[in-house]
């Protein structure tokens, strides 16, 4: 595996769970193809916007995530 790191951020004002089973089920597919290649995976940071905003965006692992929000 090569040291490389390839990251991406999502925002979304609420969780449609059978578009979430979907995203998992790739992820899970990505790992099945790539087997020795790669790892893929998620992380989610869940806060309410109101208590989002009251972060300080250098105090959170996603300074980024003011930058707006997905419409689904």
């Amino acid at each position: 595996m090569a040291p490389y790191k390839g990251t991406a951020a999502l925002s979304v004002k609420k969780f449609h769970p059978l578009l979430m089973r979907e995203f998992f089920e790739e992820l899970k597919g990505m790992n099945v193809k790539y087997a020795d290649k790669g790892w893929f995976g998620a992380m989610f940071e869940c806060f309410s916007h109101q208590r989002a905003r009251e972060i300080a965006s250098d105090k959170t692992a996603f300074p980024w995530r003011f930058g707006g929000d997905l419409q689904l």
